[in-house]
């Protein structure tokens, strides 16, 4: 039999006297049962560890797990990709324009002219946009900009942060630079561009103001 200090954990010797008076007694911690308190402490110890570092895993796993929606419809969705569509099918269906219209539609418009360089866009500088702000006396639901460029020569070009009433119809036309691939050996200018795209534009018919 030994006696055990239970904070320190070492073991410890009681005088004659302290047996003796049975103070020894109220101490004494049998050798065997100490090491299985030891040990399970230890085990006890671990679990809580072990805990702890489950729950950090759930957490942080849930903090960068991609979200979901919660609309059952959208689960598994693929995004959207860019559908082909051949030229043929201008000629078959009415493709609508910025203003919500078919393009070669008449209709009246409202806006103010803005300074191109505002955009802050090359493509822009030195131009005078008109910003269009209603259609046919409805508020558009997205801003739509075109450049001032084909009205009547009766017609002044307005000044930026002036206000415009036009009858107009819209229009467009795919255009712009297109460099050759280096391997065919076709000399091409160098040139500032901003690519090959559709450009949509309008034409004024009549202004009101």
């Amino acid at each position: 039999m030994w006696q055990v200090d239970l904070e320190t954990g070492s073991k410890m010797s009681f005088s004659p006297v302290a047996r003796a008076s049975g103070l020894a007694r109220d101490f004494e911690v049998d050798e065997h049962l100490f090491r299985l308190g030891s040990q399970h402490s230890r085990k006890g110890e671990f679990m809580r560890y072990a805990i702890i570092v489950t729950v950090l895993s759930l957490v942080l796993g849930a903090s960068f797990a991609e979200p979901q929606s919660s609309d059952p419809n959208m689960k598994n969705e693929a995004k959207p990709q860019s559908k082909k569509i051949s030229v043929a099918d201008f000629g078959n269906k009415n493709v609508i324009g910025h203003l919500g219209h078919p393009l070669g539609t008449v209709v009246h418009v409202t806006g103010i002219a803005v300074d191109g360089k505002t955009t802050r866009m090359k493509r822009d500088m030195g131009k005078t946009l008109l910003e269009i702000h209603t259609v046919n006396g409805e508020k558009l639901k997205t801003k739509a900009s075109f450049e001032f460029r084909r009205a009547p020569k009766s017609l002044a070009k307005p000044e930026p942060g002036t206000k415009f009433e036009y009858y107009v119809h819209e229009y467009g036309a795919f255009d712009g630079v297109v460099v050759p691939p280096k391997e065919l050996g076709i000399e091409s200018p160098m040139v500032a561009h901003d690519g090959f795209y559709y450009r949509h534009r309008i034409t004024i018919h009549k202004s009101l103001k």
